[in-house]
């Protein structure tokens, strides 16, 4: 049997052979490779196509992998939407996060630019391609639309609440329900919709600072209700 030497001895053939990928089954580079290139179909398909028009025999032709080996990793349309989705939100989240502008010291300043960090990506244009798949999906497959949309805003929510416990806790506030909170702070931004004012123009910046100042002083005019003073 042929042996391989190294510096330090001797080492034989089944050694080496123990630390190749077994024949038929991909590296792991390879097996990420191939999951990005699902996960890239998957968001072409869609988008171009829509859940109903989407098909995995497409996505996995336009991926390069046979339908088995999507099969293996999606066991549905469902769930590789579901992966495609969560897979976005936190491609968003990152992207958001380099935006660069003064991030706050205090919880009323971190609010609004999270506030305006989040309207300004709501114009991104991938961002509102998702947009329409979810309401495309309303009327045709409510439970779908529904974790779509969980799973777009129980991210931005997250956030938020980790952010206001933080904050909150330095400034000697206690925020009787974070969670609650911060879904009613995302409701209020989700209901900026100026396009139908601008003759479906694109909003200015200074519409979106405008908009998310306006959210976050409403959200602090009604601080009486959401927060008690934490005395030491």
């Amino acid at each position: 049997m042929e042996a391989v030497q190294q510096e330090n001895g001797a080492t034989t053939r089944s050694d080496v052979l123990e630390n190749k990928p077994r024949r038929g089954r991909p590296s792991r580079a390879q097996a990420q490779a191939i999951d990005r290139r699902v996960l890239d179909a998957a968001r072409y398909c869609f988008l171009t196509n829509g859940v109903a028009g989407a098909t995995m025999e497409a996505i996995a032709r336009r991926a390069r992998v046979t339908k088995a080996t999507l099969y293996q990793r999606y066991a549905d349309k469902v769930a590789l939407l579901r992966a495609m989705m969560q897979e976005r939100v936190e491609t968003w989240s990152l992207m958001a996060q380099q935006r660069e502008a003064p991030r706050g010291e205090t919880l009323e300043g971190r609010l609004r630019y999270f506030a305006r960090s989040a309207l300004h990506w709501s114009e991104n244009a991938e961002v509102k391609a998702f947009g329409n798949l979810i309401r495309e999906c309303w009327g045709s497959a409510r439970l779908v639309a529904e974790e779509m949309q969980a799973i777009r805003d129980n991210r931005m929510i997250d956030v938020l609440e980790q952010q206001m416990e933080e904050f909150g806790a330095k400034e000697g506030l206690v925020i009787e329900n974070p969670r609650q909170l911060a879904a009613i702070f995302m409701g209020m931004l989700t209901a900026f919709q100026p396009k139908p004012a601008l003759g479906g123009a694109e909003p200015s910046e200074h519409m979106i600072a405008n908009y998310a100042d306006e959210v976050v002083d409403i959200l602090f005019s009604g601080r009486a209700a959401w927060q008690k003073e934490h005395r030491l």
